[in-house]
């Protein structure tokens, strides 16, 4: 799925529109988070619809979400991605234990316990970080990977695939191991 100049441009402007997210606390300048981060802003249960033509293309949902005035990117605590096919069927899910979502590349950065789950083909893969970028058409880590993919588990040092996970790649394979049984 390579996404429209539209959407490019609408996940840029994420960081602008999630500082209108409804909240359950009010963000207050120079605020502390218990997680003991500092910033300009903070909003709490987040979730930002992303749509090109009334059609959604990804929901992100983050727990809290870290913001500075002086700073292009936004700092993600408890990140959910689901990106949806051009029909709205869930193609994909990216769990996290944080993020940093960029406003002048559209770059998603998941880290901590990262998972992508990729329902069609039962594929589930597994590292300490995934970089999520729509305008170049890729998702990928340069850290290793363990990929499951139906009964079967390889382990890598890198992976990369396409929005449409047609063509999921992952490089310095250990070998496969299938359940049988």
């Amino acid at each position: 799925m390579k996404l429209s100049r539209r959407t490019m441009l609408a996940w840029t402007g994420l960081i602008g529109v999630l500082a209108g997210c409804e909240t359950t606390s009010e963000p207050s300048a120079g605020t502390t988070d218990p997680e003991g981060i500092q910033a300009d802003q903070v909003v709490y249960g987040a979730r930002q619809n992303m749509s090109t033509d009334g059609v959604r293309d990804a929901i992100l949902d983050a727990d809290s979400l870290f913001m500075w005035q002086d700073s292009s990117h936004v700092h993600i605590e408890g990140l959910r991605l689901t990106v949806f096919s051009d029909n709205g069927t869930s193609r994909a899910t990216i769990t996290a234990d944080r993020g940093r979502l960029s406003e002048s590349s559209s770059e998603l950065i998941a880290q901590g316990d990262v998972v992508l789950i990729i329902p069609d083909g039962d594929r589930e893969i597994h590292s300490s970080e995934l970089r999520f970028a729509p305008d170049t058409d890729r998702i990928w880590t340069d850290s290793a990977v363990v990929m499951r993919s139906g009964n079967c588990t390889v382990q890598g040092t890198r992976m990369q695939a396409d929005m449409s996970f047609e063509d999921v790649r992952v490089w310095g394979t250990s070998g496969q191991e299938c359940d049988t049984g």
